[in-house]
Parts: C-alpha cells; sequence; structure tokens
C-alpha cells in the first residue's frame, strides 16, 4: 500500500469490478482499514484474547461461518506484523495454533 501511495495513477483496473478512478482515496481507505483492524486484534490481546480463534470471535462478531478461515488468516497477519514491530509476542510458535500476548 505504501509503494501505491506513492504513485500517481489516474485509474486501477482491478481483475474484477469496475474501474477504480479515485486510486489513492483507494488505497488510503484500504490503509485505514487496516489500521482499524490492528488496533482490534491489540485491544482483543489486551483484554485477555490469546489465540487467533479467540481473536476472531471478537472483533468478526456474526461472521459467516464460510469466512472464518480467511479471518484467522488476516489476524495471523496482523499478529506477524506486531510480532515484528515488537507490538506483540508469540508464546511459543507465530503459527495458526499459537498463543499471543500483547508486548
Amino acid at each position: 500500500l505504501r509503494r501505491l501511495a506513492g504513485r500517481a495513477d489516474s485509474v486501477y483496473w482491478p481483475t474484477h469490478g469496475p474501474a477504480i478512478n479515485a486510486p489513492q482515496a483507494f488505497v488510503q481507505a484500504l490503509h485505514e482499514h487496516r489500521e482499524a483492524r490492528e488496533k482490534m486484534v491489540l485491544e482483543a490481546l489486551q483484554g485477555g484474547a490469546g489465540t487467533i480463534p479467540e481473536i476472531v470471535d471478537r472483533i468478526y462478531a456474526g461472521l459467516d461461518p464460510r469466512l472464518v478461515r480467511p479471518a484467522q488468516r488476516t489476524t495471523w497477519a496482523h499478529l506477524l506484523k506486531l510480532i515484528e514491530e515488537g507490538r506483540a509476542r508469540a508464546a511459543e510458535r507465530a503459527d495458526l495454533e499459537g498463543h499471543y500476548t500483547p508486548a
């Protein structure tokens, strides 16, 4: 997203759906959404959720059961970034079955 934000593209042509005629606003909205979700992951950790399923249950309330696995993988990606930044820790291994805490 950082690389895309620095570009002056006038349109994005996604593989499906209509053209995106305001790409900078689109990238900014994606970035803000990721930051908000990251904050929710941290808040769930601080509130005692320690596994990816527990975090997903808290931040994706009412999620269609078909989307649970993708939500878990997205949450895992957020956790890996937070670990890299020193804002979260994995108790043993940083995988889908791991246990996590805030740093």
